[in-house]
């Protein structure tokens, strides 16, 4: 696992109640008892541990359905952003 896959998860289930070793790429984001508003502070914070803008609409979050989405979507920014691939 990446180092910038590894943070995501950290910051994940920091607003989650759900122990951390139970957290994976796989893990589905209902699982995880995520509210709606602490989903939105976790795009904040995931924007500013990364210095990066994700695209997110209150009214899209079912585009997410896992960490592995959430994982990918950061990745890509930050890759597109630096303009390489971790």
């Amino acid at each position: 696992m990446s180092d910038t896959q590894e943070k995501i998860i950290e910051i994940i289930a920091s607003f989650s109640p759900v122990d951390r070793e139970k957290i994976t790429l796989e893990t589905n984001l209902t699982d995880i008892e995520i509210e709606s508003l602490e989903f939105v502070e976790l795009v904040f914070q995931l924007e500013e541990e990364f210095d990066v803008s994700i695209p997110y609409n209150a009214n899209e979050v079912g585009k997410f359905k896992n960490v592995e989405d959430i994982v990918f979507q950061v990745s890509s920014i930050i890759e597109e952003q630096n303009g390489f691939k971790e």
